[in-house]
């Protein structure tokens, strides 16, 4: 591979590596009153930290990572708003709660999404139904139930308002990016260079060859730390069986070969080791290929040029 080949290679990468949650503390009273987290199958796991002992909101993690097969829940404190309420001027007898959440599209205008005690069905349209801050139960958001998909994103806003409907304050708004968490797989098709692995023969160079992988991989939630978090947070590293159409010999229409494959950064940078089924035996069974995957290349040319345009 030359010196175009790699910095092409870095500009792929790079984009890959960006997606980083970013901790901050609360912006204003209302983000330390209402509570957005995401409920996991094999737990919780905050996407706001809660003090245990007052409750009060003490980080937002901002953009944050969801399991797609999970749910949003959002925990309104009627007290923790009412002080808010209060310290924007409003009286909390006369101020109501206003729940909503949005799929973000490009280019398209927000799909509302249902949120269960804060909004009614009127014919096909979702109309938002503020809530006194004495009666401002706990209510989730349902992925599974949504048309969000893997790399959708949600945006979930609470909003003070007094009984003119006027907002008081700035609002509290999340927006969570829809990932696979924990343990996951993909397919990969791609085009890679596959090489003989030995060196001797004439045919030994690396060759242009299609093929799929099957790679599983592992993404730590934000909350999540150790050594094994971070490597893998750095790495995004997957591995997996392979399946090759291989081009060695001239004299065989068809050669296939097999074998395990390990992916970085979510599959831009793969690495190879396989038998081609097809060959005599011994050494000339044996190739190993370097490429990337078409999926993992276009996701990250798409992260690129969202960047440029904001989204």
């Amino acid at each position: 591979m030359n010196t175009r080949s790699l910095a092409l290679a870095a500009i792929l990468i790079a984009p890959a590596c960006t997606s980083v949650a970013l901790t901050r503390p609360p912006a204003n009273d209302l983000e330390r009153s209402v509570i957005f987290r995401e409920a996991a199958a094999d737990g919780w796991h905050g996407i706001s930290s809660e003090d245990p002992i007052s409750t009060a909101v003490m980080r937002i993690i901002d953009p944050a990572d969801v399991d797609a097969e999970s749910r949003i829940e959002a925990l309104p404190d009627a007290d923790q708003i009412a002080t808010a309420a209060l310290a924007l001027g409003g009286d909390p007898e006369r101020t109501s709660l206003r729940l909503e959440a949005w799929i973000e599209r490009p280019g398209s205008d927000p799909v509302p999404l249902h949120l269960p005690g804060y909004d009614a069905l009127d014919e096909l349209d979702l109309r938002a139904t503020p809530r006194a801050l004495g009666d401002t139960p706990p209510t989730a958001l349902d992925l599974t139930r949504t048309m969000a998909r893997q790399g959708s994103r949600v945006l979930v806003r609470a909003v003070l308002e007094d009984q003119s409907g006027v907002q008081l304050g700035e609002a509290h708004e999340s927006r969570f990016r829809i990932e696979q968490m924990g343990w996951h797989s993909e397919y990969h098709p791609s085009v890679v260079l596959a090489k003989p692995g030995y060196s001797a023969a004439s045919e030994a160079n690396f060759r242009f060859t299609p093929g799929i992988a099957w790679l599983h991989s592992y993404r730590p939630r934000p909350d999540e730390q150790g050594h094994w978090q971070d490597w893998m947070r750095a790495t995004k590293m997957s591995i997996g069986p392979h399946a090759m159409l291989l081009q060695f010999d001239s004299e065989d229409e068809v050669e296939v070969g097999l074998g395990v494959t390990a992916g970085f950064w979510g599959g831009v940078l793969q690495l190879g080791f396989g038998y081609n089924l097809m060959a005599d035996g011994g050494q000339d069974r044996q190739y190993l290929y370097i490429g990337s995957s078409m999926i993992s290349l276009a996701q990250a040319a798409d992260r690129s040029f969202g960047a440029l345009s904001g989204w």
